[in-house]
């Protein structure tokens, strides 16, 4: 153990996952591939229900809203939706597609060890892995990257994971499929001044194996076409591995103190711009979106 560490201590760093190595090489390089999250919110589109979908969380940038806030109008325009079965709805707004993400997924260490994301699941993300294990020159790098773009917002930070709830109050349901009906509204319709508004760093717990640390990228008339973000060659602090050589390669990594403490927060999101800020640009941009449900 680093000698230099506190008796109680807790830290992460990053992983990135890619199918193939021909991509793993190209982050390495330095080549960071942002997709826009209106790209997700297109993954089998008119499939919301699947829950095989591991990518498509129809939730994200969103306001929870309680069911029985909704007019008898509101359930009527939105037809087949049963609102004695549903749990309470979010509101989704259109203007996040054109957010661009950069999803990894954190390595959690205390003084106990280390904690990942499970096995089992990693193997749906790829078989080729980037250990970024120095995540504070990382973000320093990206930094620097965009700041050759002064009309971006920007964000970093880990996701949160909520719970579906019904009157208000968190439920966990044993069985459920998620509905995104394309019945428009405005928020203006549908929330309130006291709603709380969720972003791009908050996600349905469903989705919460994938322990997730994301950067994302905004600017006002925006296009969802992908885009990378080049911050120079990331080999001084980052290394790419297999699925079979990643647990060894984190326990060396580690054995070295390669895996850099950081004296910040695990849920603090930094950026050039705050959430509730970006939130209200968001809202006067565009309050347009629809309504998304759990149906247990």
């Amino acid at each position: 153990m680093n000698p230099s560490r506190p008796q109680q201590y807790s830290y992460y760093s990053l992983m990135k996952h890619f199918q193939t190595k021909e991509y793993a090489e190209q982050f390495m390089e330095g080549k960071l591939y942002l997709n826009s999250l209106g790209f997700f919110r297109a993954i089998n589109k008119g499939a919301s229900i699947d829950t095989q979908n591991k990518q498509n969380d129809v939730f994200e940038g969103s306001v929870p809203i309680k069911k029985d806030s909704l007019t008898n109008q509101v359930y009527s325009a939105l037809g087949d939706i049963d609102k004695y079965l549903a749990y309470d709805p979010v509101f989704i707004f259109e203007e996040y597609k054109y957010f661009h993400l950069l999803c990894c997924s954190t390595i959690d260490f205390d003084q106990k060890g280390y904690t990942i994301i499970n096995p089992q699941m990693m193997t749906e993300f790829g078989n080729y892995h980037v250990l970024v294990y120095n995540r504070v020159a990382f973000q320093d790098r990206i930094v620097n990257a965009i700041s050759q773009f002064p009309d971006f917002f920007y964000q970093c930070g880990k996701v949160r994971y909520h719970n579906p709830t019904l009157y208000g109050t968190i439920k966990q349901p044993i069985q459920s499929i998620s509905l995104s009906p394309q019945e428009g509204f405005s928020y203006y319709e549908i929330g309130s001044k006291r709603s709380c508004i969720r972003d791009c760093f908050d996600k349905s717990s469903s989705y919460s194996h994938q322990r997730e640390w994301r950067l994302i990228l905004y600017k006002n008339t925006w296009n969802i076409n992908p885009f990378t973000l080049d911050v120079g060659d990331l080999s001084d602090i980052a290394t790419l591995v297999t699925f079979d050589n990643l647990e060894n390669k984190i326990k060396e990594l580690n054995s070295q103190s390669l895996f850099k403490l950081q004296d910040d927060f695990d849920q603090t999101i930094y950026g050039n711009v705050t959430r509730k800020s970006l939130r209200e640009i968001i809202i006067t941009q565009n309050p347009n979106g629809n309504l998304a449900f759990h149906i247990g």
